[in-house]
């Protein structure tokens, strides 16, 4: 591990927007991911295939607050969930997920994974719900339309929905009630930075992919000027 200057773990959205960032530099940056490469098939582009069948999910195990068993709908492979997800056209309703301190991920003795979580916001999301059922028939659109599972409407994405997880490392000022500071830095381990979705207390309304893009570039500036280097370096360089 001493011949890299950087060594990111996970491909997604964060850690794939970092490695991108960093790649002119010039410095030896190190990519580990648990998956491997997404098999390029027809199955790619069919959202029924994707989302209602599950061909890409992983077979993990993981256990409610209960301790009941539950397979979490997370994807490894390399460049993360967004290589899944950018195939398809999405009409989706969401609210934002509250932070409940009470919600969280922990690790057994065994090392399984258990999320407690219980459920928030109720009322906004009935009248949202209820907007968008008004507006279906003046925009030319039909309940038929709709593939009737789980995560689309009428229904609530259920437990294993973890796709989107937020606040299992959130950053802020006080190490007592936060993993990392402002730069994403872990308060306790100097170089180690976190650019994932986990950094956020919650993930609002909206699809958390481009947030977690920005802050990765941002994130990935800081590390820059640490490693006393700059993007244009290696360009330059070459140009030389």
């Amino acid at each position: 591990m001493d011949d890299y200057d950087v060594i990111i773990i996970g491909t997604g959205a964060g850690g794939g927007t970092l490695a991108r960032h960093l790649a002119p530099s010039g410095k030896r940056v190190l990519l580990l991911e648990r998956g491997d490469w997404l098999p390029r098939e027809l199955e790619n582009w069919l959202a029924r295939d994707v989302f209602v069948d599950g061909r890409y999910t992983s077979k993990d195990t993981w256990y409610d607050g209960a301790g009941k068993p539950f397979q979490p709908q997370v994807h490894y492979y390399v460049g993360g969930a967004p290589k899944l997800y950018e195939y398809a056209v999405d009409f989706w309703l969401s609210t934002e997920d509250l932070p409940v301190a009470e919600n969280r991920l922990t690790l057994d003795r065994d090392g399984n994974l258990h999320l407690a979580y219980t459920p928030t916001n109720h009322q906004p999301k009935a009248e949202l719900y209820e907007t968008l059922r008004s507006l279906l028939g003046k925009i030319g659109m039909h309940p038929d339309h709709l593939i009737p599972h789980h995560a689309y409407l009428r229904t609530d994405i259920p437990l294993p929905g973890v796709a989107h997880q937020a606040g299992t490392c959130r950053f802020g000022d006080d190490p007592s009630s936060s993993v990392a500071d402002r730069d994403c830095r872990a308060h306790q381990v100097d170089n180690l930075y976190v650019v994932d979705t986990s950094l956020f207390p919650s993930i609002r309304g909206v699809n958390p992919a481009l947030t977690a893009m920005a802050n990765a570039l941002r994130v990935g500036d800081r590390l820059l000027e640490r490693l006393g280097a700059s993007r244009t370096a290696a360009a330059s360089e070459a140009l030389t």
